[in-house]
């Protein structure tokens, strides 16, 4: 590749611009380890990008983790067109790029739409264009109320899983017979000396077409160029073909990141997506064999766990909690006790028959319940909505837990029924007035339902009581059964 070949570029800073070092980061860590972190966000995010058939009824979403591991990794002369230009800003930052092959973990997904929308585009905030919301904006969300995700922070995780804190990403949109080739990194505001003069770069540059567009007037455009986007596809082992989606290369994949780690992240966040049937995940490293999960297989996936700190990630509690997902799924209509939901226990329980739930909830059997409420926001739109819950009593527990999920992705840092041997799961539409407005209670780690978050009070009427109506009402109903 010549120097007209495509390479990173850091547009220069002019004297007006803020020096930051990016803490987006900030958000994810504290709240989970980076394999659950990476797991969640990127699928996730291929959830949302699921694409739609003939019928309207929403694609199964595959998503394959494919590390290189010593076998695959890039020879340097392979893996050099793709560090081109970023070496000298790596070195600025205190990183290094790889001395000799160059290993990478490949996320690429299928059944989706991919990254939709005007790739010149650079406005504000482009609504609906997901390539620009995935490549030229941070904390910004293009994405539709519908959407699992809403701070336009959760493709952190990808540099944010690099060692290098760089990206390359290959999508293949639907409707479109070519692909596009754009990197991404983001390291902290940097100086490099020219010529004896230092020259201050910002943390965000670009693997991009080349460009003769001086910095201030510079929009990085993604390659197009047939035969190098092969040349890449071949060089990563991407399966894309003519299948639209978005492939992610991390290249110089974090230490903490392996396929075992994967895939019990895979189980324990994911578990509910898979179990319904919107979900199927390819695990593979060439080191050990292959790991398909999906509704089929998750069973054996889940016995070959090893035990884990958290008693509720061990291999008998997932088997258990995937079991009970699939009876929710199961459940008729007709099989769920309806109440109106209530952050008040005296309300709540007035409504039901006690004596005949608790002698099935004491004979082991799950007990399935439909909850309505009403949301309001502050439009003044009233809604009616409803969520499902579910609980079984499970005397093999040390203590309870509950499972709340909204849409297919799984709020994982709530335990309200910890003094109960019985586990909990509570699902959410995700597309229902009350699937938004719990959206807006979560941060963008998306690990609880906060009744004080900012969102919830801004665009929401009783965000807080509604918020505890769902919280409490495992709690509230265990209460009365044991």
């Amino acid at each position: 590749m010549g120097e007209t070949s495509p390479h990173w570029r850091f547009a220069r800073m002019t004297p007006a611009q803020m020096n930051e070092n990016p803490v987006q980061g900030e958000f994810f860590t504290s709240a989970s380890d980076l394999p659950e972190r990476l797991v969640r966000e990127s699928i996730q995010n291929s959830l949302d990008a699921a694409r739609s058939n003939r019928d309207g009824e929403r694609e199964v979403v595959r998503v394959r983790f494919a590390f290189s591991g010593n076998d695959h990794a890039l020879a340097p002369e392979d893996a050099a067109p793709y560090l081109a230009g970023l070496s000298k800003h790596l070195d600025a930052v205190n990183l290094s790029p790889p001395s000799g092959s160059m290993p990478y973990l490949l996320v690429e997904d299928f059944g989706t739409t991919s990254l939709q929308g005007d790739i010149g585009a650079n406005g504000g905030i482009e609504k609906g264009n997901d390539f620009w919301g995935f490549f030229r904006s941070v904390g910004i969300s293009p994405k539709p109320e519908d959407s699992g995700g809403s701070w336009g922070l959760g493709k952190w995780v990808f540099p944010d899983a690099s060692q290098l804190n760089a990206v390359v990403g290959v999508t293949l949109r639907q409707g479109e017979s070519h692909a596009l080739l754009m990197g991404q990194a983001a390291l902290d505001t940097h100086s490099i000396e020219h010529d004896g003069q230092a020259i201050k770069y910002p943390p965000y540059g670009w693997f991009a077409e080349s460009s003769g567009d001086f910095d201030h007037e510079w929009t990085p455009m993604p390659v197009q160029d047939s035969r190098i986007i092969d040349e890449a596809a071949k060089h990563f082992l991407l399966r894309r073909e003519q299948e639209p989606g978005l492939s992610v290369i991390i290249p110089c994949p974090s230490p903490e990141l392996g396929p075992q780690d994967i895939v019990r992240k895979v189980v324990t966040q994911y578990f509910y997506a898979i179990v319904s049937g919107a979900l199927v995940v390819d695990v593979e490293h060439p080191d050990v064999p292959t790991v398909i999960v999906d509704d089929e297989s998750i069973d054996d996936v889940v016995a070959g766990l090893g035990s884990s700190e958290r008693e509720e990630e061990n291999p008998d509690a997932m088997r258990k909690v995937v079991r009970l997902a699939r009876t929710a799924n199961a459940f008729d209509s007709s099989q769920l006790t309806r109440a109106m939901a209530s952050e008040r226990s005296d309300r709540l329980l007035e409504q039901l028959d006690l004596d005949e739930l608790r002698l099935q909830f004491m004979k082991g059997l799950p007990v399935g319940f439909e909850l309505a409420t009403r949301v309001a926001d502050k439009n003044g739109k009233r809604s009616e909505a409803s969520f499902r819950m579910f609980v079984e009593r499970d005397q093999d527990l040390k203590s309870g837990h509950d499972y709340f999920v909204r849409g297919n992705l799984q709020i994982p840092t709530m335990d309200h029924i910890q003094s109960y041997r019985a586990r909990a799961l509570v699902l959410v539409d995700g597309k229902s007035p009350l699937g938004h407005l719990l959206r807006d209670a979560e941060g963008p780690a998306h690990v609880k339902w906060d009744p004080h978050a900012k969102r919830l009070k801004e665009r929401w009427s009783g965000g807080y009581a509604r918020v505890q109506e769902v919280r409490r009402a495992a709690p509230i109903i265990l209460q009365a059964l044991v």
